[in-house]
């Protein structure tokens, strides 16, 4: 979602020490890759006992999308693709091949457009030793 990052974009810096506000000044990198670095201005005081070298850990608002149904992302899922999963079985023995839809992620979610409902249960890790089967049994 690098490319979504503009100058003046609410950002949330986050540390050991606390958080604090702040929006994107600068966006330096391309965007053709998935990095990107930032220049950030702060919107308040660093919290009590923040100084330099502290890690930091930035969430960047890069929208609002309103009922949406998203997922942990699974292994070698990229935004706006479509990708097989196995939805397992109400009973938990089975899971069954099916062709999701995904739109808009994060590092570590993924919005489903089509293939899962709300509830579904699915196999996020690695499958591609089962490619090509449509049904899998579990123990």
């Amino acid at each position: 979602m690098t490319v979504e990052v503009h100058a003046g974009r609410s950002v949330t810096l986050n540390s050991s020490k606390g958080a604090v506000k702040g929006h994107v000044i600068r966006v330096n990198g391309s965007s053709t890759d998935e990095t990107r670095s930032i220049d950030v201005g702060l919107d308040g005081p660093l919290p009590e006992g923040a100084g330099a070298n502290l890690q930091v850990d930035a969430a960047i608002d890069v929208g609002k999308i309103d009922d949406v149904l998203w997922m942990a992302r699974p292994a070698g899922t990229a935004p706006n693709t479509e990708k097989p999963l196995f939805r397992i079985a109400g009973d938990g023995t089975t899971a069954e091949r099916v062709d999701v839809k995904f739109g808009r992620a994060s590092a570590q979610t993924i919005e489903v457009r089509n293939g899962l409902k709300a509830g579904d249960k699915v196999i996020i890790s690695d499958t591609s030793a089962w490619a090509n089967s449509g049904c899998i049994h579990l123990k």
